[in-house]
């Protein structure tokens, strides 16, 4: 009875105990993940002419029930024609449960299924808005915010773990936004910005995007296993440093862009690479797809770089399909200029050092605890233990006015050598 001449009806009840699927599964298309109902729902319920209302609702995410509703309005504007479900809500509860909503329902893929292995605990607030026509489910509208009162969230297994988490994840059907996010994060304070954006099609640009600015100790990177052999070589370390860095996911890989001028950072290693807390030495770290990499059904292989100042510089090109990658090829620099800088081959990882004195006994203690395995014994084929080995040179070309090897030192020496399989060749 939409036209008010021709009467009125309306009608209002309180309900208690509700089942309210405001999309029901058979409107859904084929093959896409159906919208959470709500459960138990006790509020009012309103009829006036062509309209319906539920209003004032508290009650259950169905399958949930953890995710308690605080407050919930649905309505339906014209139950007649061109129908629109318009649904606004006030959630709290486990963020694990939160997350697992997302991830298992069509705002999965409006965020670009970059959730689907987060994991987080903690409880955070929910507010959400939707609109739904149900005859063109793919106009939906999404307007929400996440607020985390100190929640610990991992995005991947082997991204970064952000402890006590505070700020706003704010998200729609084009994807998601932090805004205003602090966090702990590998020992230190750290400020949190970026998110999702919509691309066109076909683009092969990372989805999401995280920007970090803080500082990190070396004891939290001990701590960090997700790291592997940096963990190790933060056994190396002794201090903190303030950094900048980039977390973007392509095609579920983390990308990561990392830069510090490590002053308040003291390094433990052999020269030229050890280091007083209070110098300044600038460090940059990044790990990438390689482009060939970055398409569809394409191999997974990454590049790994670490420059360190003008001292040294390491390049690894990396195999992703195995665990844990496997180093196709490499290069590995140390007092080098432009000119002479150490080659990456087909394949095997190069090494090229030039530099006033070079204690390769030294080195050779140092890289077994960094890269978790010995250097010289033969290693089982297809282990943990032969992977750390892939990180090491195949072939190697030393200039030094001094070199110390088996205890001997060597004077004004020119040498090069290299491994066989997993055994080192004497030069």
């Amino acid at each position: 009875m939409r036209d008010p001449k021709l009467g009125e009806f309306r009608f209002s009840a309180n309900v208690r105990d509700v089942n309210f699927a405001y999309v029901p599964r058979g409107l859904a298309p084929k093959g896409q993940a159906p919208w959470p109902a709500l459960s138990g729902v006790s509020g009012e319920l309103v009829f006036d002419r062509v309209s319906m209302d539920l209003r004032g609702a508290s009650g259950r995410i169905a399958g949930w029930p953890g995710l308690q509703i605080a407050r919930a309005d649905a309505r339906i504007g014209d139950l007649t024609h061109s129908t629109t479900v318009v649904v606004t809500g006030q959630i709290r509860g486990p963020l694990s449960e939160a997350l697992q909503v997302v991830n298992t329902s069509p705002l999965a893929t409006m965020t670009g299924q970059v959730l689907e292995r987060a994991v987080g605990n903690g409880v955070a607030d929910v507010r959400l808005g939707l609109s739904i026509p149900i005859f063109a489910l793919d106009r939906t509208r999404v307007q929400g915010t996440v607020s985390l009162p100190g929640n610990d969230l991992q995005i991947t297994p082997d991204s970064p773990a952000l402890l006590r988490t505070r700020g706003n994840v704010l998200f729609t059907e084009s994807g998601l936004t932090l805004s205003g996010a602090q966090a702990r994060m590998y020992g230190g304070d750290v400020r949190l910005e970026g998110g999702t954006r919509p691309l066109p099609t076909g683009s092969l640009d990372p989805f999401f995007t995280l920007r970090a600015q803080g500082t990190f100790t070396a004891e939290a990177l001990r701590q960090a296993r997700e790291l592997g052999y940096v963990a190790r070589l933060a056994q190396t370390m002794q201090g903190s440093a303030s950094y900048a860095a980039t977390l973007a996911f392509r095609r579920g890989v983390p990308e990561i862009s990392l830069t510090s001028n490590l002053q308040g950072l003291a390094l433990n290693l052999p020269p030229p690479l050890n280091k007083a807390a209070e110098t300044v030495l600038p460090l940059r770290f990044e790990n990438a797809l390689l482009r060939e990499s970055h398409a569809p059904g394409t191999r997974l292989q990454d590049q790994l770089l670490v420059e360190l100042g003008r001292l040294a510089s390491v390049q690894y090109v990396r195999d992703l399909s195995t665990t844990p990658p496997r180093i196709l090829r490499g290069s590995i620099g140390a007092g080098l200029g432009s000119v002479d800088a150490a080659p990456v081959t087909d394949q095997g990882v190069v090494a090229n050092i030039n530099l006033g004195r070079v204690d390769l006994d030294a080195w050779e203690q140092a890289l077994s605890g960094i890269s978790g395995a010995p250097l010289a014994p033969a290693v089982v084929p297809g282990t943990a233990t032969q992977a750390a080995q892939g990180y090491l040179p195949t072939v190697m070309a030393i200039r030094a006015n001094e070199l110390v090897v088996d205890g001997r030192t060597l004077h004004n020496i020119v040498v090069g050598g290299g491994r066989d399989g997993d055994h080192r060749v004497s030069p």
